[in-house]
């Protein structure tokens, strides 16, 4: 029983959190640039996780 509400508080702690990362278009919207941009030009000085097909 305790291992189950110290699941569900880790779960609410990242919940509470937010996203921590963007696609490459919400990064490139909230840069004001296009991805075309943000991948020629940005992209390489940043930390960037690769994960599933594109995007």
């Amino acid at each position: 029983m305790r291992q189950a509400i110290e699941g569900q508080r880790e779960r609410a702690d990242a919940a509470a959190l937010g996203r921590l990362a963007l696609s490459k278009r919400e990064t490139a919207e909230a840069l004001g640039v296009s991805v075309d941009f943000l991948e020629e030009h940005v992209i390489h000085e940043l930390r960037v996780v690769r994960r599933g097909a594109g995007g």
